[in-house]
């Protein structure tokens, strides 16, 4: 399955991308070409995006988790206002509701499943 991303996320992306080092910017870039754009109106309901509440069980943590995937300058770890650089939100963004999400880092893979996604 290829994510799938807005226009008007894809733009915002791209505008904090010009604020990166060179390479992570290009590591970034290189990220976000992977996903499918689509006009905001065609974006469904339940698709994870920049602002989503996400609620997600995690497999290491045996648990269901809730964050906010956020730009990085209203990253708040305490508030679970993760980054949309974050490797988390990286993994989960362009997926819905119900998709079962496989993320490798180094030395641990983890499941996760999306429980909700709210989008206000």
């Amino acid at each position: 399955m290829i994510p799938i991303i807005s226009e008007t996320d894809y733009t915002a992306l791209n505008e904090v991308l010009v604020q990166q080092k060179d390479k992570e910017r290009n590591f970034l870039k290189g990220l976000l070409q992977k996903f499918k754009r689509v006009k905001e109106k065609e974006m469904p309901e339940k698709t994870v995006r920049l602002n989503s509440i996400v609620e997600i069980w995690h497999s290491l943590l045996k648990k269901i988790i809730k964050i906010r995937i956020v730009l990085p300058y209203k990253a708040n770890l305490k508030e679970r206002q993760i980054s949309v650089f974050a490797p988390i939100s990286l993994a989960l963004i362009g997926h819905k509701e119900n998709d079962m999400i496989e993320m490798v880092i180094p030395g641990l893979k983890k499941q996760m499943k999306i429980i909700r996604v709210i989008n206000q």
